[in-house]
């Protein structure tokens, strides 16, 4: 796949990514996504996976962010909950 996905449990841990993520960010299984795509110390003010599994729906919006050799990269983030057979948001993708 020529994009980057990974799926994120509720405490913004990194719980699976594709290839090509794991290439071009320091991923390490549990790593938490603010401090992987956008080196800060905690949730990002305009989250789109807090807000995901705050409202249930899924949500599109550029962001910024900061690759593996320190290169920035615009990205088009788009959200889908993923849902247990209860329908419970289990992870967002």
């Amino acid at each position: 796949m020529p994009c980057y996905l990974s799926v994120h449990d509720r405490q913004y841990r990194i719980i699976d990514a594709n290839r090509r993520t794991r290439s071009d960010f320091p991923y390490e299984p549990g790593a938490l996504c603010y401090e992987l795509y956008k080196g800060r110390d905690g949730i990002c003010p305009d989250c789109p996976v807090r807000d995901t599994f705050e409202t249930g729906e899924g949500r599109r919006c550029e962001q910024l962010l900061k690759r593996r050799d320190g290169s920035e990269v615009p990205v088009l983030v788009a959200t889908t909950p993923i849902r247990n057979d209860a329908g419970e948001i289990i992870a967002v993708m």
